[in-house]
């Protein structure tokens, strides 16, 4: 005895159908501002940190910042990218923050990661507000250290009337705690 007649509802249903995906060229801008508490490499007490952003096949690299735990890039990390969609099938951006050596092989500090969201797609001229991320090195919490960062995806078609924002505080007197124009630390 067969309960039901389920051959009919499987055969004309979109079960097991494949999701056609589709993918949109942008200008990938890292935003990077700063670092800091980042634990020390080196035998002097610090460290020779820089980034490394990894993205759908392409790796990028920061500047390094020599002998401190508390560095300040305020780089933009440009490169042309493709975005999967649906969205839900982008990769996260994969963040990379290394000690450099000059006689041995770099050491990884920690990483963190960062899903890909419909705001960073509206690729405006203007970074978002840069948050904090806490790095981690195999699972949340085992390293110390944050970076701060912000990310914009800039539409292919936009990039060259869109140029990447200047990140520098105008004056030392903006990146203070009191000031009216202050970057949220």
């Amino acid at each position: 005895d067969v309960i039901g007649d389920w051959s009919s509802d499987v055969c004309s249903s979109d079960l097991g159908k494949l999701v056609e995906r589709q993918e949109q060229k942008y200008e990938m801008r890292f935003h990077l501002y700063m670092a800091r508490f980042l634990p020390a490499k080196d035998e002097n007490g610090l460290c020779d940190p820089y980034i490394v952003i990894k993205y759908y096949g392409q790796t990028l690299k920061s500047s390094v910042k020599q002998a401190t735990c508390n560095p300040s890039w305020y780089e933009t990390i440009v490169a042309d990218v493709v975005v999967p969609e649906p969205l839900e099938l982008a990769p996260p951006i994969t963040v990379l923050v290394y000690d450099q050596d000059s006689f041995s092989g770099d050491d990884l500090i920690g990483r963190f990661y960062l899903p890909l969201t419909q705001a960073m797609l509206a690729g405006g001229n203007t970074p978002p507000t840069p948050e904090w991320s806490k790095l981690m090195y195999e699972t949340p919490g085992d390293v110390s250290g944050e970076v701060l960062a912000t990310l914009t995806m800039v539409p292919a078609g936009k990039k060259d009337s869109l140029a990447p924002a200047n990140l520098k505080p105008a004056d030392r007197k903006s990146t203070r705690l009191n000031s009216s124009h202050q970057l949220h630390l």
